[in-house]
C-alpha cells in the first residue's frame, strides 16, 4: 500500500475510510435480499443468518481497518518518527 509505505497517513486513513464506506454501501442490496428470501421461504433462517453474519463481519472489518489506520497514523505522527 504505497500511502503506508511513503508514511502518508492522511491518505491511508482516506483510503481505508472510503473503502469501509464502499463496502457498506455494496452489501446493503445483498441484506435486503437475504431477507427477502428468508421471508419467502427460498432460504432457511440459519442459513440467511450465517450470510448475514458474513456481511456483519466484513463492514465491521472494514470500519476497524479505517480506525486502525487513522490512530496509528496519528500515533506515528505525534511521535516525530517515521515508518521504516
Amino acid at each position: 500500500f504505497t500511502a503506508l509505505d511513503s508514511n502518508q497517513w492522511s491518505t491511508a486513513v482516506n483510503v481505508s475510510q472510503q473503502a469501509s464506506d464502499e463496502i457498506d454501501r455494496q452489501v446493503a442490496p445483498y441484506r435486503q435480499d437475504i431477507m427477502k428470501k428468508i421471508a419467502n421461504g427460498q432460504m432457511s433462517v440459519p442459513e440467511g443468518t450465517e450470510y448475514l453474519e458474513a456481511i456483519h463481519w466484513l463492514t465491521r472489518v472494514s470500519i476497524h481497518i479505517a480506525r486502525i489506520s487513522q490512530h496509528f497514523g496519528s500515533v506515528v505522527l505525534a511521535s516525530g518518527r517515521s515508518r521504516r
